[in-house]
């Protein structure tokens, strides 16, 4: 979440404002805001935090709207956690969509009647969970801290389980129970170590993978999980501090790129093979990808600073006037990227791909557009073929494919500034064709007052409000201008 400057105060006058002209009014809403908002449960002192070592997790959630206590005025958080319990708290802390979600039924043991029933459908449509191998979900079954770790890790934006791979080994090899983490977690426990939303006390260094999970448990490590999306500030009870980056020892000087050579004629067939050689620092990993293709191919350096790549055309590709962009990164992150000064065509046959939306290049203010890509072919499409590709995410299951266009929803707004998305179709003759493009986002929108405040050392902030907190701000703002 970024920092912004501290809102002004709203001067504009309220028709609420304005009918306040009896004290008795103005005391009316006090007491009906005393009543309603000044003591909801995300304000109350439960009875049995104060002092656990979870408090100030349990309160920032409380506080967002995600985890609640009980009518006794408790939070239990050494009670156990179901498995539909979970999936309630993570569509919550991660707003993900319930209506229309329709994977649960893909769950022999949960019904539409169930009570979790749209929570665990959300969490399945957005990919975070996908039950047993027998088709169930074992619903009331408590979830131990490595499946939850598993869902946690998948909310990750990509650009964070990319930089755990790098790290991800070094940082799981840091806890001393690391051998015990099951075959099927050690890679998504290894994103979460990297990225620091395991949480265990009051030994850090144990991740007690197969230990049942508590509610002050999970209220830990899923606020370190919107840490790591940068909603909330980072919290240091109970982890291991990151692990200290080559480039936060050393300035490490960034990769050049000076030259980007074409081998190969610039009008190829199918069969013929797309070359290129690229001059710049030694020692890096060198990619390219042909601008309407979309697909990225790895470069060899036969000689120190020197690199080359080839693509094999395969029939249905097809393009006109393509650039080149090429890329070179140092073991540390730092790249450098160049886009060709000549241009190639690809002559090939099968579907035509009509349109596709976003547009190339396009800058939108939706952060969680509808991705779509239309066909046309007379002889006829293969349905069965088409597919796609989003940020090297395959989303077809996840889409709705028509006669002759596929649309995916995104179940989570994207957390970065640009999406790649690659769509294939094929005629019922086997001709394949394939067009990627990218498209890039602008930052979140703040309108104000439908957003939250919080103080911090670096300064307000921001998440959209719940509709309880929109009222209760603008009750205390009308409160507000009376007593002054």
């Amino acid at each position: 979440m970024n920092a912004i400057p501290k809102p002004s105060s709203d001067n504009h006058a309220s028709p609420l404002r304005e009918s306040l002209s009896s004290p008795f009014k103005a005391l009316a809403l006090i007491l009906l805001y005393l009543l309603f908002f000044a003591n909801p449960a995300a304000a109350q002192e439960f009875t049995d935090i104060a002092g656990y070592w979870g408090e100030p997790y349990i309160k920032a959630l409380v506080e967002h709207g995600i985890v609640a206590g009980f009518p006794d005025g408790s939070f239990k958080p050494n009670e156990q956690v179901t498995r539909a319990q979970f999936a309630a708290m993570v569509t919550r802390a991660f707003e993900l969509e319930e209506e229309g979600s329709q994977s649960a039924a893909s769950f022999s043991d949960v019904s539409n009647k169930y009570w979790g029933s749209k929570a665990i459908a959300a969490v399945s449509s957005a990919g975070l969970v996908s039950g047993f191998p027998d088709g169930t979900f074992h619903p009331e079954e408590r979830i131990t801290r490595a499946q939850a770790l598993v869902i946690l890790a998948k909310t990750l934006p990509q650009a964070e389980i990319i930089k755990a791979e790098r790290i991800g080994k070094e940082a799981l090899a840091r806890y001393t129970d690391a051998d015990a983490v099951p075959p099927w977690a050690v890679k998504a426990v290894e994103d979460a170590a990297a990225n620091v939303i395991i949480v265990s006390y009051p030994d850090a260094a144990a991740i007690q993978p197969n230990t049942l999970a508590t509610r002050g448990d999970l209220a830990a490590m899923t606020y370190q999980a919107l840490a790591a999306r940068g909603v909330l500030p980072r919290l240091t009870i109970g982890i291991l501090l990151p692990l200290a980056r080559p480039s936060q020892q050393v300035k490490i000087q960034a990769p050049k790129i000076s030259a980007l050579n074409l081998l190969s004629p610039q009008a190829l067939k199918a069969g013929e093979h797309l070359r290129i050689s690229l001059s710049g620092t030694p020692h890096c990993h060198a990619y390219f990808k042909v601008s309407k293709l979309g697909e990225t191919i790895e470069m060899n350096e036969p000689t120190p600073g020197i690199y080359e790549g080839s693509l094999l055309i395969e029939p249905g590709q097809h393009v006109e006037n393509a650039n080149i962009h090429a890329t070179l990164m140092s073991s540390d992150g730092e790249h450098a990227e160049r886009v060709s000064d000549f241009t190639i065509s690809i002559e090939g046959s099968g579907p035509v791909i009509t349109n596709v939306s976003p547009a190339p290049d396009s800058l939108i203010a939706n952060r969680a557009p509808l991705i779509k890509a239309v066909f046309k072919e007379p002889g006829g499409l293969n349905a069965q073929s088409i597919r796609l590709i989003v940020d090297g995410k395959d989303v077809t299951t996840m889409s709705n494919v028509g006669p002759n266009s596929i649309v995916f929803k995104p179940p989570l707004p994207f957390s970065g500034q640009k999406v790649n998305a690659v769509v294939t179709v094929a005629d019922t003759a086997g001709n394949t064709t394939r067009q990627g493009w990218t498209f890039f986002l602008q930052p979140p929108a703040r309108p104000y007052p439908m957003y939250w405040y919080r103080p911090t050392p670096r300064g307000y902030y921001y998440r959209p409000m719940t509709p309880s907190q929109e009222i209760r701000q603008g009750l205390q703002r009308e409160i507000n201008s009376i007593i002054k």
